[in-house]
């Protein structure tokens, strides 16, 4: 059962899923208890290697023989990817845009906070926001929407325009 656990784990899960194997202690397995105390057992991590993306993993433990190396490379690939497409949704947005978004991510606010450090009318903020939520989700192929969306966002540009 735990190698079908794994082959499922290797097809449905992102880097945000987590794999752990309870390790118990000798008399805990010979009395076959289902509350222990603490210490006598431990979560243990396990890595998952996605199929997604099994050619770049190949070619890592090819080169590297070592699991651990291979993942590390796959969250690399990733994390690489999503910085791509957020040089795209970037450049797609209008130079406005591009200021609500920076003033977002440097000093957060209401539309009504934004739209008067801008100068703007809060209306044009939140359509221009509304625009903007709808190129990031285009470009990144999200689902989320509202104030997840909005936060977000924020978190994938604070990191993008720090570097």
């Amino acid at each position: 059962m735990a190698a079908y656990g794994m082959v499922v784990a290797q097809l449905l899960f992102d880097e945000d899923d987590r794999v752990w194997h309870l390790l118990s202690e000798g008399q805990v397995v010979a009395d076959k208890v289902m509350h222990v105390d603490k210490g006598r057992v431990s979560l243990v991590p396990v890595p998952v290697l996605r199929w997604a993306l099994l050619p770049s993993t190949l070619q890592e433990l090819l080169v590297w023989d070592d699991p651990y190396r291979a993942i590390e490379r796959q969250r690399q690939l990733k994390e690489r990817e999503r910085r791509g497409l957020l040089g795209v949704f970037w450049e797609r947005l209008t130079p406005a845009e591009r200021e609500v978004v920076k003033l977002l991510v440097r000093e957060g606010g209401t539309n009504a906070e934004l739209a008067r450090k801008l100068g703007r009318s809060p209306k044009t903020v939140a359509n221009q926001l509304r625009a903007i939520y709808s190129k990031y989700r285009g470009c990144l192929g999200l689902e989320a929407s509202g104030s997840a969306i909005r936060a977000q966002l924020v978190a994938d540009l604070a990191l993008y325009l720090r570097s």
